[in-house]
């Protein structure tokens, strides 16, 4: 991989947790506040954060990240291959998923952390006045 997943990434990662997320967020509150700066914080919960995830989203990810093309194949070979399958009585009905990382996979927290990555690197404004930080959980 040549580009690595974002330092302001919590979830999902080795050595990475909640209260080190929220640690971070009390160091900058306590340096605005001796700053005589303003801080605004914003929680968001993506409800069902890994269902909603767009399959051709995570390959370009892993495209731009310099994950190895053998990977991506294999990888999209193991999203594109997904039914959903309801039946009731005598009738069924199939679908094929074009959205979601499969749950109780390893590869799914990995996936969605490349792919949301993403949002933490293009922010236009000033890193110096502006800070994102990213904690993920399942329930």
């Amino acid at each position: 991989m040549t580009q690595s997943i974002s330092k302001h990434q919590y979830g999902f990662l080795p050595g990475k947790s909640c209260e080190e997320a929220l640690s971070e967020i009390v160091y900058l509150i306590e340096k605005a506040f001796n700053e005589n700066k303003f801080v605004l914080i914003i929680f968001l919960d993506i409800a069902g954060a890994f269902d909603c995830t767009w399959h051709p989203s995570m390959i370009k990810s892993l495209i731009d990240k310099g994950i190895d093309k053998g990977y991506i194949n294999i990888i999209q070979d193991y999203l594109s291959k997904r039914l959903i399958q309801l039946k009731i009585n005598n009738s069924k009905a199939e679908k094929c998923l074009t959205r979601s990382a499969p749950q109780g996979s390893g590869l799914s927290p990995f996936l969605w952390n490349c792919d949301f990555d993403d949002m933490l690197g293009h922010s236009s404004v000033d890193p110096e006045a502006f800070n994102i930080l990213l904690y993920k959980h399942t329930i």
